[in-house]
């Protein structure tokens, strides 16, 4: 094996042999990886604050593809155009597990964008990744998120999701911290990390609001948002930056 410790890409992980070796075999499959988005269904068993799908009405102005027969000569079709790997959303992919086999026998890389509500067999489905979003942290996550399609509130969405996903190696979190979140980040990040899975983590302007009242304001809820990135460290995620699609 040639010297790698004066490669640009080693010098930029920080020296770090195994994040290299990692990055390699990212790098090995991803020239073989063509990947499209699939929007499986319409239905949601939740109602987030501020969802794009409903708040624009797209439940109503479009309309499921559910014949097997149907889904399946699509998918083909997908695959003859040089499509392999797919992203799968909703609504809520989970409600539809019979849609989801169809991407197990004829793609060759699969990922969900799911609530975590409803687990997502292993049977079948074993390849699969699970991409878990979770708001805010601690209890904004329920002010944010768990609301059934009637309106009415309930509570332990993020609980839910880490029991049914517990030391599951296909279970991603996707983070997604706001201003008020911060505070939750540790306790969060912790709860992720004993569950058995891992995070990647973004920051976004908490719902109803944006961020405009200037730089200054921006910046000192960045650096707050940053200063409490140690504990990833603390809790060995260590795939933080280097999120699994497939």
């Amino acid at each position: 094996m040639k010297d790698v410790t004066k490669n640009a890409i080693f010098k930029r992980l920080n020296g770090d042999f195994e994040y290299y070796a990692r990055y390699q075999r990212i790098k090995q499959i991803s020239s073989r990886v063509r990947v499209s988005e699939y929007l499986i269904t319409t239905a949601c068993n939740i109602r987030c604050k501020g969802c794009w799908f409903f708040e624009y009405d797209f439940d109503k102005r479009t309309k499921d593809l559910s014949k097997k027969d149907e889904i399946k000569k699509f998918l083909i079709s997908e695959r003859n155009r040089g499509i392999n790997t797919s992203l799968i959303i909703g609504g809520e992919p989970t409600l539809h597990p019979k849609r989801l086999e169809l991407f197990a026998e004829i793609m060759e890389f699969n990922s969900i964008s799911t609530n975590g509500l409803k687990a997502l067999p292993k049977e079948g489905f074993k390849d699969f990744s699970v991409l878990i979003s979770l708001f805010g942290g601690g209890s904004l996550d329920d002010d944010l998120r768990a609301i059934k399609p009637n309106g009415n509130s309930f509570s332990g969405l993020f609980e839910t999701a880490l029991k049914n996903y517990k030391y599951d190696p296909r279970a991603h979190f996707i983070f997604a911290v706001t201003e008020d979140g911060i505070a939750h980040i540790e306790e969060t990040v912790r709860k992720i990390s004993e569950n058995g899975n891992t995070v990647s983590v973004n920051f976004y302007s908490k719902y109803g609001t944006s961020i405009h009242s200037g730089p200054s304001t921006k910046k000192d809820y960045l650096m707050k948002f940053c200063e409490s990135g140690s504990c990833f460290q603390r809790h060995s995620l260590a795939t933080l930056t280097t999120l699994k699609l497939w």
